[in-house]
């Protein structure tokens, strides 16, 4: 049984709806590995530098987020907004993505042959420039929904442990989804419009229950927050 709490939202709700972040995060990772495979090519050096960006931009914002847990006061609202942020991002991913095309092909004209590390910075710049602000967002999201629900030392684990258990079987469920049957029946723009979707209403039930999932920074004391911060280091 999930961690529940009268004075909360009910930890099985947020928990779902963190079981579809973590489904749509994972369907933009497949989607957005297609949309780089063709534009950098599908060498294998493309696609390691696709999946080591995209695993950097969860740490940054898991890292940058221990400072976000000390100062947000409604975190289920902030959780939200992220959501829907990361759903406006790659609504835009494909456009913004495109837009680097004069760049990376002066890269490839002049460096490829004659410097291909040059090639080679020139593709892990692009990548990070396009993936790290949407990653750090989605790693930014799991400190804020333990922030939202556990009120002392000893409920850290027990959430902290519960909703990313969530998020990862939703993750899970996004990458095969993506891959053998949203991808294949719907094509890459229209299984993007779902993850999108998805981000929206996660979003918007974020923002209604907010309120719900507002804790006071005196109760929560500052021996609480880092420790907040020290779960998500680790």
């Amino acid at each position: 049984m999930p961690p529940t709490s009268s004075s909360r939202p009910p930890a099985t709700f947020v928990g779902a709806l963190f079981f579809f972040s973590g489904f749509a995060a994972l369907v933009y990772q497949v989607v957005w590995m297609r949309h780089l495979s063709l534009f950098f090519g599908s060498d294998v050096y493309a696609a390691a530098i696709t999946l080591s960006v995209f695993m950097a931009g969860l740490s940054v914002g898991s890292y940058l987020a221990q400072w976000m847990v000390a100062r947000v006061a409604r975190p289920l609202l902030a959780y939200g907004l992220i959501e829907i942020a990361i759903g406006v991002y790659a609504f835009c991913f494909s456009r913004l993505l495109h837009a680097f095309t004069p760049f990376l092909e002066s890269v490839y004209r002049a460096q490829f042959d004659a410097a291909p590390l040059h090639y080679q910075l020139a593709r892990i710049a692009v990548a990070a420039l396009i993936l790290v602000p949407p990653t750090a967002l989605m790693g930014a999201t799991l400190p804020l929904i333990v922030q939202s629900f556990a009120r002392s030392d000893s409920e850290l684990g027990r959430f902290g442990g519960f909703f990313y258990a969530s998020n990862t079987l939703g993750a899970l469920a996004g990458t095969l989804m993506a891959a053998f049957a949203l991808i294949p029946f719907l094509g890459i723009a229209r299984t993007t419009l779902v993850a999108v979707g998805i981000n929206l209403a996660v979003g918007g039930a974020g923002r209604r229950h907010f309120r719900a999932g507002e804790i006071a920074g005196a109760s929560r004391g500052e021996a609480l927050r880092r420790n907040v911060a020290v779960l998500v280091a680790l």
